[in-house]
């Protein structure tokens, strides 16, 4: 975030050091409720909070600027979308309905790049390649994936293969010579390296799905848990003589095979 409203290190004492812009910046959870109300627009990025308290979140008021509110959080300590949800709590208690969140780690939209860049690359304007970047001019346009903090859970994953998050998704727009082809619009569900392109109505009845199945999961891991409690952990000295058999009977059939 920039340095010029940004407490990010000079912060040994969040609740006492002030933000140059000259207010408190305010430590997430630490709310008092305020009479007023009004709709607020908050920029959010990644800054690692190192207070030795803790802390995974703070924001502050801003005043000059297209947005009202100004957050960091430490992704070693709390997801965005955690924080996104703590703060939008925190922020009504004072009376503030946040609006927007926008993240400033994510890649500009074609909205923000300008009603140029959309004419000239045909973007919607959420999409946010950069075409006269590294990503070039495909024919097609995307959002910034969403994605959970937890990594793929695979138990027996491919050991050079990149570190993929457990579920994500985008939007994919297929706008390749659209007049002799069409334009498509789908949503991109990633699960590991595994990914579904699905309309957006598939989309959200795999949301809906999601929500009832979290739901029943919540329920199992009570299950797990109570029956984890007779859980122990083996002899050891049972475990080697139990080795030491089998090796045995291995290389007693191998042998009798030879």
């Amino acid at each position: 975030m920039s340095t010029a409203t940004n407490p990010f290190g000079l912060m040994a004492t969040p609740a006492l050091d002030l933000a140059p812009t000259g207010h408190l910046p305010y430590v997430v959870d630490q709310a008092r409720p305020h009479p007023d109300t009004k709709t607020v627009t908050v920029l959010i990025g990644r800054a690692e909070l190192d207070d030795g308290k803790g802390l995974c979140a703070i924001w502050w008021p801003v005043t000059g600027v297209e947005y009202d509110v100004e957050a960091a959080y430490d992704p070693a300590r709390i997801s965005l979308a955690d924080a996104e949800t703590r703060l939008r709590a925190q922020l009504a208690e004072r009376g503030m309905q946040v609006t927007e969140f926008r993240n400033e780690d994510a890649p500009l939209t074609a909205a923000q790049r300008g009603p140029a860049w959309i004419a000239q690359y045909g973007c919607n304007p959420q999409c946010q390649l950069d075409h006269a970047g590294p990503d070039g001019e495909p024919g097609w346009h995307s959002t910034a994936p969403i994605e959970t903090q937890m990594r793929d859970i695979d138990s027996d994953p491919d050991p050079d293969g990149p570190e993929l998050p457990f579920l994500g998704a985008q939007v994919y727009v297929s706008g390749y010579r659209p007049q002799a082809y069409g334009r498509t619009t789908k949503v991109w569900v990633h699960n590991g390296p595994r990914t579904g392109e699905l309309t957006p109505a598939k989309a959200r009845q795999v949301a809906r799905e999601m929500r009832e199945f979290a739901a029943r999961l919540d329920v199992l891991c009570d299950q797990a848990e109570e029956i984890a409690v007779g859980d122990f952990e083996g002899d050891p000295e049972v475990y080697r003589l139990d080795r030491e058999h089998e090796d045995a009977r291995i290389r007693a059939i191998t042998k009798g095979r030879a």
